[in-house]
């Protein structure tokens, strides 16, 4: 992950458990070289920046956010049309 929420731990590791899958981000403060053609697709293919772990999916927060997402699947139906007016 790259961006202002990779600067934030919390965020990792709710991705991280919500996913499933361990986070990362890089080191280097470069996320927009290559898209601004500052870093050519030969240099990305070679590597051209750190990976760092930055969060692991913890089982009891995953199970959490499980049941918490059953509730909502469960409620949503009846409370689709309210919701919808909000926006």
């Amino acid at each position: 992950m790259v961006g202002g929420a990779a600067h934030s731990d919390l965020w990792m590791q709710i991705v991280a458990d919500i996913t499933g899958y361990r986070v990362f981000t890089i080191e280097e403060e470069v996320e927009a070289a290559l898209g601004a053609g500052l870093v050519d697709a030969a240099t990305a293919e070679r590597g051209w920046v750190t990976l760092v772990e930055r969060a692991r999916p913890e089982p009891a927060a995953q199970a959490v956010y499980r049941e918490r997402f059953e509730i909502y699947k469960s409620l949503y139906p009846a409370l689709r049309d309210a919701m919808h007016r909000l926006t």
